[in-house]
């Protein structure tokens, strides 16, 4: 057994793929100097298993 860190699904997760959303943690004081975006700011892909999991990153 894994653990996979994740804050959301993106989707109904499937048999073959895991599409999750994290929210990266940013200091206070950078946080306030950063304009919000709602588009990721990063995305990674592994394999667990036979697993896909396709993680993208919020700020």
């Amino acid at each position: 057994m894994k653990s996979i860190i994740l804050d959301y699904f993106i989707e109904i997760p499937h048999k073959n793929l895991i599409e999750v959303v994290v929210i990266d943690d940013v200091p206070y004081k950078e946080m306030q100097k950063t304009k919000e975006t709602y588009i990721p700011t990063k995305s990674k892909e592994s394999e667990i298993q036979g697993i896909n999991i396709k993680t993208k990153y919020y700020q």
